[in-house]
This record gives structure tokens, sequence and C-alpha cells, in this order.
């Protein structure tokens, strides 16, 4: 876990959340690990108000998507994947010990939900950098 805090959701993210800026979100960063080597970046926005009993989980090792679904009943209805090869700023490479300047995918998923009146709105803004190495991405559709 490199970060798990609540902070006030910074322009970019509001729009991408499709919120007031400034409004409470949790920012929940984690730096995943495959036989002891570091593999990935993990960020993750979503605001309080959607899930406010997540101040209170154990996140080191949590799914966030079993949590949502099936512990508090939150329908994630509809994700949007971009998945590119891109540079590695100094901060990830060194957290992902590769070179500064070097490539690794970088995958940007937001997730939607269902609100009251029974619309998809934006949920979960997931963001992250994955060393080439250590992943390779498969998708399907169904």
């Amino acid at each position: 876990m490199l970060d798990n805090e609540v902070c006030a959701a910074d322009d970019a993210v509001a729009e991408r959340l499709a919120l007031t800026p400034q409004t409470p979100v949790f920012h929940i960063q984690r730096l995943r690990v495959v036989d002891g080597q570091p593999a990935a970046v993990e960020t993750c926005y979503l605001a309080q108000s959607l899930c406010p009993q997540l101040a209170d989980e154990e996140l080191k090792n949590a799914s966030l998507h079993w949590l949502f679904v099936q512990k508090y009943q939150i329908p994630l209805v509809r994700m949007e994947h971009v998945a590119e090869i891109e540079p590695v700023d100094e901060e990830t490479a060194a957290l992902l010990q590769i070179s500064a300047g070097g490539s690794a995918f970088h995958v940007d998923r937001l997730t939607f939900t269902i609100n009251n009146a029974g619309e998809k709105v934006p949920a979960v803004l997931f963001q992250a950098v994955y060393h080439q190495e250590q992943y390779t991405i498969h998708t399907q559709t169904l």
C-alpha cells in the first residue's frame, strides 16, 4: 500500500468521475509484486460518498471490485479501458525498478455504476502502469 487517503478531487479526477472539483475522494495507490519483483503501480479514485465504508477496510490485499459488488452491493455495469505502451516517469520507474523513460503498459479504466435514477454514472477511475516483463494483457469480450 503506497497511499490510502481521502483527498479533494482535482479538476482532472473530478471531470472523469463527473464530480464537482474538491469533492472528497478516496485515493488508493498500491504497488503490486509478483514473485518478489515489482510488477505494477495501481492508482484508484472514487467519490467518498459512493462507499464511505471503504475507509474501514484493510485494502492492502483486498479486491476493490469484490468489495463493491459483493460486500457493498454496488453494481459495476460498464468499463471503458485504454491500454497503451508509453514512457514511465521517474517516480513510477523507481517503484517498478526500471529505467526512467523506459516503456511500460499504461492502463486507464473508468468503471460505471447505476445511480438512484437508473442512469449509468462514473464510479471508479483506475490507472495503472504495468512492468512489461511481468505482465501480458489479455482481453475478452462476451
